[in-house]
C-alpha cells in the first residue's frame, strides 16, 4: 500500500481521535489569531496615538509625560499578548504530545504489522505525522472560515477589550492626578479634532481598517508542533517496538 493511501486509511480508522484533536486545533488557531490580531491592534493604536500627540508639539513637558507613560503601557500589553501566545503554543504541544503517545499505544499491533511488511521507523513516523498534519489543515481551514464569518464581531470584541485593558492598566500603573493635569494643560492650549478619549483610540475608523492577522504564524506554529511531537516521539518508540515485532 502506498504511503498516502496508508495515511488516509489511518486517518479514517482513527477518526474519533482526530475529531477531538481537530476541535482542539480549531481552538488553538482561533486563540492564536485573536492574540496576534490584538497585538496588531495595540501597536496600531500606539502609532496613531503618537501621531495625534505630535499635533500638540513634541517638546512640551505634558507631551513627553504622556508619550512615555502611554508607550510603556502599550509595550506591556504587547508583551502580555506575546507571553500568552507562547503559553498557548506550549499547551498545544503538550496536548499533541499526550495525544500522540496515547494513540501510539493503541496502534502497537498496527505498527508491528507495518514492520513485518518492511516499513522503516522513519516511514511509520512520517505516516503518523502526516495523519496529524492532515487533521490540522482541516482545522485551520475551519478556523479561517469562522474568522471570515465573524470578522466584524471579532474585531469589535478585540478592540473593545484592548481599550478596556489599556485604560485599566494606565489608571492602575500611573498617578491619575498627574495624568489629568497633563491632559488639562494640553487641551487648554490647543484646538483639535479629537477628544481626550479618542486621543488613545480614534473610534470606529480604525476599527474599519483593522483586519484579523496571524494566519500564517498560527499555521506554522501548529504544523511545527505536530511534526516535532510526532517525529520526536513516534520514531524512537517505533524503533523500540521494532525489536519486539521482528523475529531475530
Amino acid at each position: 500500500m502506498h504511503f498516502f493511501e496508508r495515511t488516509f486509511s489511518g486517518f479514517r480508522y482513527h477518526r474519533r481521535y482526530y475529531i477531538v484533536m481537530m476541535l482542539l486545533s480549531v481552538a488553538f488557531c482561533l486563540i492564536s489569531i485573536m492574540l496576534m490580531t490584538s497585538e496588531m491592534i495595540d501597536q496600531s493604536a500606539q502609532a496613531a496615538f503618537l501621531q495625534r500627540l505630535n499635533s500638540f508639539g513634541t517638546q512640551n513637558r505634558q507631551t513627553i509625560l504622556l508619550s512615555t507613560q502611554v508607550g510603556q503601557a502599550h509595550i506591556q500589553m504587547v508583551q502580555a499578548a506575546q507571553s500568552m501566545l507562547t503559553k498557548v503554543v506550549f499547551a498545544d504541544g503538550l496536548l499533541w504530545l499526550a495525544g500522540t503517545a496515547w494513540l501510539w499505544r493503541r496502534r502497537r499491533s498496527e505498527t508491528d504489522a507495518l514492520y513485518l511488511v518492511g516499513k522503516s521507523s522513519m516511514s511509520i513516523g512520517l505516516q503518523y505525522a502526516f495523519e496529524a498534519i492532515f487533521s490540522f489543515l482541516i482545522s485551520f481551514i475551519v478556523s479561517i472560515f469562522l474568522v471570515v464569518l465573524l470578522n466584524d464581531q471579532l474585531i469589535y470584541f478585540l478592540t473593545t477589550t484592548n481599550r478596556s485593558v489599556f485604560a485599566h492598566l494606565l489608571q492602575q500603573k500611573y498617578d491619575s492626578i498627574e495624568m489629568n493635569h497633563a491632559f488639562e494643560q494640553l487641551f487648554a492650549r490647543h484646538l483639535t479634532g479629537f477628544t481626550r478619549e479618542t486621543l488613545f483610540y480614534y473610534g470606529s475608523k480604525t476599527d474599519d481598517m483593522t483586519q484579523p492577522t496571524g494566519f500564517l504564524s498560527a499555521l506554522g506554529n501548529g504544523l511545527a508542533v505536530i511534526f516535532i511531537t510526532n517525529i520526536g516521539l513516534v520514531t524512537p518508540l517505533s524503533m523500540l517496538r521494532k525489536r519486539r515485532a521482528l523475529p531475530r
